[in-house]
């Protein structure tokens, strides 16, 4: 009858050790996952910051090209200004040559008539 008990005794203790190491195997398991969730939520922390650090970047740089845009508009308006007023001086040099050789035609038509009419008065 002892050696009945003793067997009993034996696998009962048997048992309780294998579950007891099942259970510090299950509470080591828990405690890792534990770190791995704390781990997966740092890392989506991280992941979110990152998506709004890039989202602002992504805005400043279409703030940047909108401004570029706008810049480059501006400078083909002024360069088209320069354009129109290079075109509107080159006309006037245009015209004022012109009047020029005009003044310069009427200067000797008038004395070409100073000296008829000179020689005119002196022949009287």
């Amino acid at each position: 009858l002892q050696d009945e008990f003793n067997a009993r005794l034996q696998a009962a203790t048997n048992e309780a050790t294998r579950l007891r190491d099942e259970l510090a195997a299950g509470a080591e398991a828990v405690t890792n996952a534990k770190r791995l969730v704390e781990t997966a939520a740092a890392d989506a922390e991280r992941v979110a910051k990152r998506e709004l650090e890039l989202g602002a970047a992504r805005r400043d740089l279409e703030l940047a090209a909108a401004g570029a845009a706008e810049v480059n508009i501006a400078r083909e308006a002024e360069s088209k200004k320069v354009v129109e007023e290079a075109e509107r001086l080159e006309r006037l040099k245009l015209s004022l040559a012109q009047q020029e050789e005009e003044v310069e035609v009427s200067r000797k038509k008038a004395e070409a008539d100073a000296r008829s009419w000179e020689k005119a008065s002196v022949a009287t």
